[in-house]
């Protein structure tokens, strides 16, 4: 669990930082998952609140299974989060840094997409509120391979 200082290194851009899980919505109001391994750039939304952001980690942790992933990059060693998550129902991009030494200005790439995706319309009314501050209105997370994130 992120602690409040985890959360404010996080919010103060200070890399490497911890490895901030956060949630945003699409267009059509599908969510999808986000890991930034500690040093890509996250919204500056994210950081509205603290209480949010642990309430909606724990919504989405008590989601019920609800169909498969699939998977859209070769699973990496470790890839219990995104497939935890797209078997939720959320989409999963994870921050783009396999490619050599950390540069934050690369994209999140998709790793998995839900068989049963999940939208905004699915979740409490306060989480709801929450991540529609996160959004990405000019996206669809199920033809993105890709985001670039900038704070």
């Amino acid at each position: 669990m992120y602690t409040n200082r985890d959360f404010k290194i996080a919010a103060a851009g200070i890399c490497p930082g911890p490895d901030l899980e956060w949630f945003a919505l699409d267009r059509d109001g599908n969510v999808g998952g986000f890991t930034n391994a500690g040093f890509a750039a996250v919204p500056t939304n994210v950081f509205d609140s603290y209480e949010l952001f642990c309430q909606t980690r724990n919504v989405i942790e008590s989601l019920p299974l609800r169909g498969d992933a699939v998977w859209v990059t070769e699973k990496p060693p470790c890839f219990d989060t995104w497939d935890d998550w797209a078997k939720r129902g959320l989409f999963g991009f994870d921050w783009n840094h396999y490619a050599g030494q950390p540069d934050p200005s690369l994209p999140y790439v998709a790793m998995s997409r839900p068989t049963d995706p999940i939208t905004v319309s699915d979740l409490p009314d306060d989480v709801a509120a929450y991540l529609k501050r996160v959004a990405f209105p000019n996206l669809s997370f199920d033809d993105t391979s890709d985001i670039l994130v900038m704070r």
